[in-house]
């Protein structure tokens, strides 16, 4: 039995790694190869707010990409096409080196993946490896790679609907809320 269990624990480490790409180029890297662009540009949509400038104009946002991006090619400027408070959330990340700020956001986004598949695999009584590498690709790779927002939307739905199926629909309401850091994904859910 607890061979078992140790194995399994050691597929589902090995499904992180895959899927987080800290293998790559024959090199293993903790904070993985991925080049996580998008996580740029909500880390200088965070730094426009702390500055009071307006993070949806081109200026200061080519300037701060370019700043921690340099591979983008000027005039190449990616906007930050979220709400305000989403934002506000980014612009305290924002307050950190961007090094940190990009690990930090990189391992939540990693803990809300496996938070989610947690949830899932009781929800759907199916073993919590089986969950992971169902969201592998989708909830996964894609959105590590680019540093998108969908992991942390995707885990306040899981963890809403658990909470709203166990009739604590306060909480469920709260942590529902949370997936409105994406508001097409959070607001048919609230």
């Amino acid at each position: 039995m607890n061979v078992k269990r140790a194995l399994e624990a050691l597929a589902i480490v090995a499904v992180i790694v895959a899927i987080a790409g800290f293998l790559g180029n024959g090199h293993a890297k903790a904070t993985s190869h991925f080049t996580q662009s998008d996580t740029t540009v909500w880390y200088c949509a965070g730094q426009a707010v702390n500055e009071r400038a307006d993070p949806y104009l081109v200026e200061p946002m080519r300037a701060c990409e370019l700043r921690y991006d340099p591979e983008k090619q000027y005039p190449w400027v990616e906007p930050a096409p979220l709400p305000g408070y989403t934002l506000a959330a980014f612009s305290l990340l924002a307050r950190l080196p961007f090094a940190l700020a990009r690990t930090i956001w990189f391992y939540a986004l990693i803990g809300a993946i496996l938070i989610t598949a947690v949830l899932l695999a009781k929800r759907a009584h199916v073993p919590p490896l089986v969950a992971l590498l169902c969201l592998g690709m989708v909830d996964g790779y894609f959105n590590l790679f680019y540093g998108e927002l969908p992991p942390i939307a995707v885990a306040a739905l899981v963890a809403s609907a658990g909470l709203g199926t166990a009739r604590r629909y306060t909480a469920a309401a709260i942590v529902g809320s949370l997936a409105m850091i994406e508001p097409h994904i959070g607001l048919p859910a609230c």
